[in-house]
């Protein structure tokens, strides 16, 4: 697709024709630097654009409840192999160690919420997704 671009809300956009899809940042939340990706609906760059800044606005909102989802999903499997603690800690703990580090804003308008566990699951990426609708389907271990 070509040459970088500048979008009003995801600022320097670069188009990665290894994933076939526009990578940015945004500072969000306030003070956390945050990739971004996003694919586009067949081929559609004002569809895509729109379409992700919708779903932003939706994960502004929402971005609470979205972690709390991945973590109660994810902290099974860290408490049954991971946990270095005494105790097994909690969802609302487990949340409150990651850090949101990429957004994948997808062609049919699910995201792909990837989370920092820091030392959690030794250094491995936390995924969760969220279908169109905005339920969650379910988080994972990446890398």
């Amino acid at each position: 697709m070509g040459e970088p671009l500048h979008d009003e809300t995801f600022g320097r956009l670069e188009w990665d024709a290894v994933l076939k899809c526009w990578l940015g940042g945004i500072d969000w939340p306030p003070g956390l630097y945050t990739e971004v990706a996003i694919w586009l609906p067949n081929g559609d760059l004002a569809a895509g654009l729109h379409q992700a800044r919708e779903s932003l606005n939706w994960l502004r909102g929402h971005e609470e409840q979205a972690r709390l989802a991945v973590a109660a999903e994810m902290v099974k499997v860290y408490n049954d192999a991971w946990r270095d603690e005494d105790e097994p800690i909690t969802a609302a703990e487990f949340a409150g160690r990651t850090e949101l580090a990429r957004i994948g804003f997808e062609d049919d308008g699910s995201l792909l919420l990837s989370y920092d566990g820091r030392d959690m699951f030794g250094g491995h990426v936390i995924d969760g997704v969220f279908d169109a609708d905005r339920s969650f389907s379910g988080g994972k271990l990446i890398g």
